[in-house]
């Protein structure tokens, strides 16, 4: 019932055509002769925001939203959003909410991939209250937002990524896209009598070009993506949700898609189909996913269907498979699976802004080699492969190392901005990230599950995976999973750095103290988890007499490559062994950092993480023996690490050397 205005505005005329009655108008509007068709937008923009309406622009970048919006600040008299500046300074420091406060206070914003849910979700309430008068958005985000606007602006191009090329290029807008952005405009109960729905032309041409395409131009027609993917992994999952259980059954089926009846009806004879549909089979059997028993029936094995369950492709799979067969039996490190998980088909984040700048002089390949200094190379794993090249590796592999990299430091609860800027990337993007690649490490346990791998280390992958959702040491999971409303990173990483890292810690907590860092219902929520937590826990087993005690941990310089935990041999690497040594002889203590670090490294420079490394892989060595010792190394924030044993309970064996007579 409302109508929409779409058209071309072109020397200070509006040129419309209405969308329910079909009529064409004219409608002046302001003009910039000689000017771009940007400065004709803004002056149109500002008059429109002044008279109280609200505009939507659409643009094809994400930092041209972001610029945008920048621009439009020094051009608008309207007052401050202060609600939306005030939600967004209770948030994480970000380059994004920076910038959302700046462009916030003349009432505009912009909206884009870069910014994290919570501010994206505040800018949109702040557009629906009014507050925002003026949003500049990416085009790609228009199909997921319900923002009612009294007028859309629209750019007439996009950026479409080539999956065969690699690389980037401008296209014009579909028909289609065209339609759903305009419709922005003109919606059901936003209280106005009709919307706008503007392109901007800048010579008599274009005006033209752009009547034609958009307001007279036909829909483009739907092309069915199931004609354009790889067979076998549909395949795979018809057969592992037994959909489809013989060859024939799954014709029969395929067939009668939209890709069958469209594409393959009118481009392949039957026997053709048939054939494609076999092909993909045999690929599916040679790749170890289906099995077709003697009667000619198809079953998924364990690894298709652990492939299936997980939504990850066949290629992705076997790569997948190849790195757990390598890594099963060897030590190695979180960011060895975070970049080949970053590596695999499916992962290509093209979301993730790699410059040709950056790719020439940040030296993530440097970078990721130095990190790694002291790991074995022998292992053919993605990661061996690009530390054993000496070439510049291709723009995409650049792009997953910088992934794997910035990842990394976000498991090490590494601050939001110090990543942003180390990286020269935006929290929106470590998020898109975090997601797509913890869903592949999660796919990853999954497939060790199928192909019989141990379970710890299984365990270990699926650790990680979450680790990677939430950008957290392992030691704040449980807390992450308390399900406290509203309790998010920035409020568990204040919790750490608080030794707040356990039910018990928690549970003694003042509330006052819990209310600092988080809404006071959260801390009520998370202190009554905490306090269910420790209730549930079994109790602790009676002391042993002080007369029967052995000591728990056993460190003896004869024996440098163990340690005995509660009676149990610890096999540890030399540099975990220097660890447990220098604690040893300090137990209970906090031994400062850079104690440690002369003991591990002596005058070696390495990475600061690889301190918190070596660490984490010492207590994990130590609680697969002795699983109550599970906490039994304790980091002290920005101080040092500390054995939390009594001393009665540690002893160390020094080396006695017997001098020949």
């Amino acid at each position: 019932p409302v109508e929409l205005r779409y058209g071309v505005l072109h020397g200070g005329v509006f040129r419309y055509r209405g969308y329910n009655d079909g009529a064409e108008g004219e409608e002046a509007m302001e003009d910039a002769p000689g000017e771009s068709a940007w400065e004709i937008l803004t002056r149109n923009v500002a008059r429109l925001a002044e008279q109280g309406e609200s505009n939507l622009i659409f643009v094809k970048a994400k930092h041209e939203s972001r610029r945008g919006a920048e621009l439009l600040t020094g051009r608008l008299r309207l007052p401050a959003a202060e609600h939306a500046i005030a939600a967004l300074r209770r948030r994480e420091p970000t380059r994004s909410r920076d910038a959302l406060i700046e462009t916030l206070g003349s009432g505009a914003a912009f909206h884009n991939a870069d910014m994290s849910p919570e501010e994206r979700a505040i800018v949109e309430q702040a557009f629906h209250a009014g507050e925002v008068r003026v949003m500049v958005s990416t085009s790609t985000l228009a199909a997921g937002m319900n923002l009612p606007a009294r007028n859309v602006f629209l750019s007439a191009e996009k950026w479409r990524y080539d999956q065969r090329l690699g690389i980037p290029w401008k296209t014009p807008l579909l028909r289609a896209e065209y339609e759903n952005m305009s419709g922005r405009a003109g919606r059901y109960g936003a209280g106005h009598a009709f919307g706008r729905s503007i392109l901007i032309a800048t010579t008599p041409f274009d005006q033209e070009t752009l009547w034609r395409r958009y307001v007279e131009g036909d829909r483009e027609a739907v092309e069915p993506r199931l004609a354009g993917d790889p067979l076998e992994n549909h395949v795979l999952r018809l057969a592992a949700s037994r959909c489809c259980r013989t060859s024939e059954e799954l014709l029969d089926f395929l067939e009668n898609t939209l890709s069958g009846r469209w594409v393959w009806a009118e481009n392949y004879p039957l026997d053709e189909i048939a054939f494609k549909i076999r092909a993909a089979i045999n690929r599916c059997a040679d790749a170890g996913a289906i099995q077709v028993n003697p009667e000619g029936g198809l079953d998924a094995t364990p690894f298709g269907m652990a492939a299936a369950a997980r939504g990850v492709s066949i290629a992705t799979a076997r790569e997948l498979a190849h790195w757990i067969g390598a890594s099963e039996t060897r030590d190695w490190m979180d960011l060895d699976l975070l970049f080949a998980a970053a590596s695999v088909p499916d992962a290509r984040l093209v979301q993730v802004s790699l410059s040709a700048r950056e790719y020439e002089r940040a030296d993530y390949p440097g970078v990721i080699k130095r990190v790694t200094r002291d790991e074995p190379l022998a292992a053919d794993v993605p990661m061996n492969r690009i530390r054993n090249c000496t070439l510049q590796p291709f723009f995409d592999e650049v792009r997953a190392i910088k992934i794997a990299l910035f990842l990394n430091e976000w498991i090490a609860q590494a601050p939001v901005r110090d990543i942003e800027e180390r990286y020269h990337t935006m929290l929106g993007q470590i998020l898109a990230a975090a997601d797509q690649i913890s869903w592949i490490i999660d796919a990853t346990a999954a497939i060790a599950a199928a192909l019989g791998a141990r379970g710890e280390f299984t365990d270990r992958i699926r650790t990680l995976a979450e680790r990677t959702q939430r950008g957290l040491y392992e030691e704040m999971l449980p807390a992450a999973r308390s399900g406290a409303p509203g309790l998010d990173r920035n409020a568990l990483l204040r919790l750490y750095a608080h030794g707040l890292c356990d039910a018990a810690a928690i549970a003694a907590a003042p509330q006052a103290a819990l209310a600092q860092w988080m809404p006071a219902e959260t801390a009520r929520a998370l202190r009554m988890w905490a306090r269910r937590e420790q209730s549930a826990a079994s109790p602790e087993p009676p002391e042993t007499p002080p007369a029967a005690r052995i000591p728990a941990l056993i460190v003896d310089d004869a024996a440098p490559g163990e340690a005995l935990v509660d009676g149990a041999r610890v096999p540890l690497q030399e540099k975990q062994y220097r660890m447990i040594r220098v604690l040893a002889a300090n137990p209970g203590v906090c031994v400062p950092y850079d104690c440690i670090y002369k003991a591990v490294w002596g005058d070696a420079i390495v990475e600061d993480n690889q301190m918190h490394f070596q660490k984490r892989k010492l207590a994990a060595a130590i609680a697969a023996v002795s699983p109550r010792r599970d906490g039994a190394i304790k980091t002290i924030p920005k101080r040092g690490f500390m054995l939390d044993m009594p001393p009665e309970e540690v002893m160390i064996k020094p080396l006695t050397v017997v001098h020949a007579a």
